[in-house]
């Protein structure tokens, strides 16, 4: 699937979009993709956190490596940067299913619809582990609003985690995500989300670890057309955990709506997940459905990590 941006041209538009000035969008992108690709790590006790969290919470994201700020257009942007449903034109669908393996099993599921400036979506995840685990189950449900301005998108959310453990002890905490995304024109996309502001406690020992990721895309071609290639680079500061990049990137070709395109993820392997540091992923491109796979070689829960999801966007 191509990584669309949020403004909306013409064809006419792109096509006599000026060269200089795709050329100087394109050296910006490329100054701010190596400015972000710096961070200083965040240091402190580790504290317990709920899986669910920690996982890719889409099957996308899962073949980047987790990197999925800076990518828009999906429903399940919701989970990370709600901010980025904001060129979702009509509505759009997402839903996901993992094995990471046997017994632990994930699901999600994300909606989206377009009011006006506005976008309302709604995403739910559960991830089950074995009986007897210390986290038995996990939820996490999300609402969130968008409003789009020119070239900016803003975005708030509300979710609610929940864990049972294995005395059959259930807790949650709620908390708010913020987010907000630039764009130069189909080429070039900045983010800042903030997750977990306030980092509320589950119980004494178990909270939601505030969470701040700053990340870019760039195409390199034009993704209207035929062919498909994306890069994007993503820094990622958990509470109490050093930080983290990723650099990802996706590859394709598209005749027509129905086509191919490849994934490859290498970064810093999230907060206690013990994922590998390398993803591989591809999509089959079906005009608006996308069906997505990923796979991940090593997680947590030992063994490799296989995800397939489907895509709809209107």
């Amino acid at each position: 699937m191509s990584s669309k941006i949020p403004v909306q041209l013409t064809t006419c538009q792109r096509r006599n979009r000026p060269l200089g000035l795709r050329r100087r969008a394109a050296a910006t992108g490329g100054a701010l993709l190596a400015l972000a690709s710096w961070a200083l790590p965040v240091a402190g006790q580790q504290p317990g956190v709920p899986w669910v969290t920690l996982l890719p919470p889409t099957v996308r994201a899962a073949g980047l490596a987790g990197a999925s700020t800076a990518l828009v257009g999906d429903a399940g942007t919701v989970f990370v940067n709600a901010a980025g449903l904001a060129i979702v034109r009509r509505a759009g669908f997402e839903g996901m299913a993992g094995r990471i393996p046997d017994p632990a099993a994930a699901t999600s599921l994300a909606g989206a619809v377009r009011v006006g400036q506005f976008h309302l979506a709604a995403g739910y995840q559960h991830l089950s582990l074995a009986q007897g685990s210390p986290q038995e189950e996990n939820k996490l449900l999300i609402g969130s609003v968008v409003y789009r301005f020119g070239l900016f998108a803003f975005a708030g959310a509300v979710k609610q985690v929940t864990v049972r453990d294995s005395s059959a002890v259930t807790s949650s905490a709620t908390t708010g995500d913020a987010s907000v995304i630039i764009a130069i024109f189909d080429i070039f996309a900045l983010s800042l989300s903030v997750q977990n502001i306030g980092q509320p406690e589950l119980t004494p020992g178990m909270v939601l670890p505030a969470t701040t990721r700053f990340g870019s895309s760039l195409n390199l071609v034009d993704p209207q057309g035929t062919t498909r290639l994306l890069g994007t680079i993503e820094v990622v500061w958990t509470e109490g955990f050093d930080s983290r990049t990723i650099i990802a990137g996706e590859a394709g070709l598209v005749f027509n709506g129905i086509g191919v395109e490849a994934r490859l993820g290498y970064g810093g392997r999230g907060p206690l997940t013990g994922q590998s540091n390398w993803s591989v992923g591809g999509t089959v491109v079906l005009g608006p459905v996308d069906i997505d796979y990923a796979y991940q070689e090593e997680s947590v829960f030992g063994g490799g990590a296989h995800r397939l999801g489907i895509r709809l966007t209107l």
